[in-house]
């Protein structure tokens, strides 16, 4: 093959992945533009596919509150359009969605005008989480990438806006400034008791049973008998059974939210006493025989939490009159076009 032919095909390759380039660009232009947008907050607008993502956010919790409310065992293909007490699931999960969809708005008001750098609108949004994803799957580098190796939108979202809080609540205090002391003593005694806690080493039993049994009775059994000092053992519950357990809170690593959560829990119970939790095998009761630590920290051993706190009263307290007074418009099929059963 001669040295034309060679130059030649090297054009047609060059120019055959110039004009790929240009189409997917054409495309994609194409298909932001297509995104219809279904109303606004103040002067930023949203789209149909973004109340969307937020109503698959809320989805599950609107089940599990109607099913609550009003004792279903299961969900049918009616139930999102069925009416409960004159109230449908599909109008509870739009006015949720909505809800949630103003919040993160004024949310990115506040951080364009505070120059906060995030996502301006949904479209930056969708081209960040392409990015984030290419190098997540190794299509831009061979770095180790820790965490999932794709996000969804409402995933990427949710990490996106939680840097975004973050980084709002420093602007605000470097806008603000830091608070007074009386301010902090306010926020100090706010904290929720466990909060200002040293670590706790908590130990005792736990107990299970036969799935087949109703959780509440069940459990006030055996704990009436471990707080009167007898043996659950002898009331012949189905398949009883009992395993000793210890708690460290200084164990307990800082991002792990649910150890976290279930240590502020037992916490609260004091010894001789139980408290019913769930974990992956079902649902189990703690009796708590021994607790040692646990004490009692002063706000001036605390200011650093209390200082968390008080730039998260104030953050939330802006936000919230932000949303009070924010003009919304929506158009009148918003409901229909964007909340999509899947």
């Amino acid at each position: 093959m001669d040295k034309k032919n060679i130059k030649s095909k090297k054009i047609i390759t060059i120019i055959s992945v110039a004009i790929i380039v240009i189409i997917v660009a054409i495309l994609a232009i194409y298909i932001i533009s297509k995104r219809e947008i279904a109303g606004t907050v103040n002067t930023l607008p949203f789209y149909y596919e973004e109340l969307n993502m937020y109503a698959q956010e809320q989805k599950a919790a609107v089940a599990a509150d109607f099913s609550k409310k009003h004792n279903l065992d299961s969900f049918g293909a009616e139930f999102w359009d069925k009416q409960y007490d004159g109230e449908t699931p599909k109008k509870a999960l739009y006015d949720k969605a909505l809800e949630a969809l103003i919040k993160a708005k004024i949310i990115q008001e506040q951080a364009i005008e505070l120059q906060v750098v995030a996502p301006a609108n949904f479209n930056e949004l969708r081209k960040a989480l392409a990015q984030e994803n290419n190098v997540r799957s190794g299509g831009a580098n061979s770095e180790i990438i820790y965490g999932p190796t794709e996000y969804s939108i409402s995933e990427y979202n949710s990490y996106l806006m939680s840097q975004t809080i973050d980084d709002l609540k420093s602007a605000i205090i470097k806008r603000d400034g830091e608070p007074s002391e009386a301010e902090l003593r306010s926020a100090f005694a706010r904290l929720p008791s466990e909060s200002t806690a040293t670590h706790s080493k908590i130990s005792g039993s736990k107990w299970r049973w036969s799935k087949d049994l109703n959780k509440d009775e069940t459990s006030k059994s055996v704990e009436d008998a471990l707080t009167n000092g007898k043996d659950p053992m002898s009331l012949n519950i189905k398949e009883l059974t009992s395993e000793p357990f210890v708690l460290d809170t200084s164990t307990i690593h800082r991002e792990d939210v649910d150890a976290q959560t279930f240590a502020c829990e037992l916490g609260t119970i004091e010894s001789g006493n139980c408290i019913l939790s769930e974990d992956y095998l079902g649902d189990v009761l703690y009796y708590v025989s021994e607790k040692e630590g646990g004490k009692k920290l002063l706000f001036e051993e605390s200011t650093a939490l209390a200082r968390t706190q008080w730039i998260n009263d104030y953050f939330d307290e802006i936000i919230n009159k932000k949303i009070a007074s924010a003009k919304v418009t929506i158009k009148p099929n918003a409901m229909q076009k964007g909340i999509i059963i899947k």
